[in-house]
C-alpha cells in the first residue's frame, strides 16, 4: 500500500550517483528561485580574461559559454551545475588566450534562463 514519494526519488539519485545532491534537490524543489544565469563582467589582466558569471536565479544550472574573438574564430566552455555547489552565486572563469576577446554568450537552447539581457558582454 506505499508509493513512492519525492524523497524517495532523491534518495535513489543520490544512492546511483554515490555522492549527497541536496545541493541541487533543494533549490530546485523546495525554494523559491526561478533559472537565470548572467556575464556581470569581463575583465583582462595581461593574457588572462576574467569571466565572472552570476547565479541571479539561484538555480543550479549549467554553464555554456561561448567566446568569440576579434579574428572570427571561437571556444565554447562547458561546466556542469556542480559549479553552484558550494552555495556561491558567482563563479568566476580564469580563461587564458593570446588573442582580444570580442563577445561573450552563455546559454544554450536547452538550459532555461529568464532574463536574456543579462547573457551577452
Amino acid at each position: 500500500g506505499k508509493y513512492p514519494g519525492p524523497y524517495d526519488l532523491f534518495f535513489t539519485f543520490n544512492d546511483v550517483a554515490k555522492q549527497d545532491l541536496s545541493w541541487f534537490w533543494k533549490p530546485w524543489f523546495f525554494e523559491i528561485a526561478y533559472p537565470d544565469l548572467g556575464i556581470k563582467s569581463v575583465k583582462k589582466e595581461n593574457n588572462i580574461y576574467l569571466i565572472e558569471i552570476e547565479n541571479t536565479g539561484k538555480l543550479p544550472l549549467p554553464l555554456e559559454l561561448e567566446i568569440n574573438y576579434t579574428d572570427g574564430s571561437k571556444t565554447q566552455i562547458s561546466k556542469t551545475a556542480e559549479i553552484w555547489k558550494d552555495g556561491k552565486m558567482l563563479y568566476e572563469i580564469r580563461h587564458e588566450s593570446m588573442k582580444e576577446i570580442s563577445k561573450c554568450r552563455i546559454g544554450a537552447d536547452w538550459i532555461p534562463d529568464t532574463n536574456f539581457k543579462n547573457n551577452q558582454y
